[in-house]
């Protein structure tokens, strides 16, 4: 799960579209939310054994750089290289 700075901060709502099982879902993202993180949807994981129900889908929060903060971080480490 991607989520831009301001996403991570504020929280609330985001869309995510789960592959796997065509779905469509909407996430709450607590406020304040740090990389790394898991968020655990319950029952939303692959099928259990012999039948059994779903298990549950864990989503890890990336938090991506501003565009400006990236091509620094770029730069600066062909500099030091």
């Amino acid at each position: 799960l991607y989520l831009s700075p301001d996403q991570a901060l504020q929280g609330g709502p985001y869309a995510y579209y789960l592959r796997s099982k065509s779905k469509k879902l909407v996430v709450k993202i607590p406020s304040g939310i740090r990389p790394g993180q898991r968020i655990r949807l319950a029952g939303m994981g692959n099928e259990g054994k012999g039948g059994g129900k779903p298990g549950d889908l864990f989503l890890k929060v990336h938090i991506r750089k501003p565009m400006m903060k990236a091509i620094k971080d770029l730069f600066a480490r062909r500099k030091a290289s």
